[in-house]
């Protein structure tokens, strides 16, 4: 399941059980992206509980605060679905990763949650069940 638009790209990966997103650009208003919201409930259809989740943010532009409370939404969405881990691959701007770090407190999601530069760190943490 794979689902696309202008400013996210998530699909779910079943053998994992992992979701794997990507939210790029600037995204100015939730109106921008009727659908996310909605996407975002249907892959959690899909997901078993102890799930994780890969979060490639590095090409997000800081949003304004209602795209973030959109974004703690679909976090807060994910911990009611069971969320075991969360890892981000962040942004290289100060501003833009704070952002992002704000949305995950709001949402509770922040004490599951990794930052990485780079996938392939990601998905070595979030393939090592041992490692918190």
């Amino acid at each position: 399941m794979r689902f696309e638009s202008d400013h996210y790209i998530m699909e779910f990966d079943k053998a994992k059980n992992r979701v794997f997103g990507k939210i790029f650009g600037f995204w100015q208003q939730p109106e921008d992206e009727p659908d996310f919201i909605n996407h975002w409930r249907e892959i959690l259809k899909h997901v078993s509980p102890g799930f994780s989740i890969l979060i490639d943010a590095s090409e997000f532009m800081t949003p304004p605060q209602k795209v973030l409370a959109l974004i703690s939404e679909v976090q807060r969405l994910s911990i009611e679905a069971g969320i075991h881990k969360r890892a981000e691959v962040v942004p290289g701007s100060h501003i833009g990763s704070m952002a992002i770090e704000f949305a995950a407190e709001r949402s509770g999601i922040g004490s599951i949650t990794r930052k990485f530069a780079s996938h392939e760190e990601a998905e070595k943490w979030l393939d090592n069940p041992l490692e918190p």
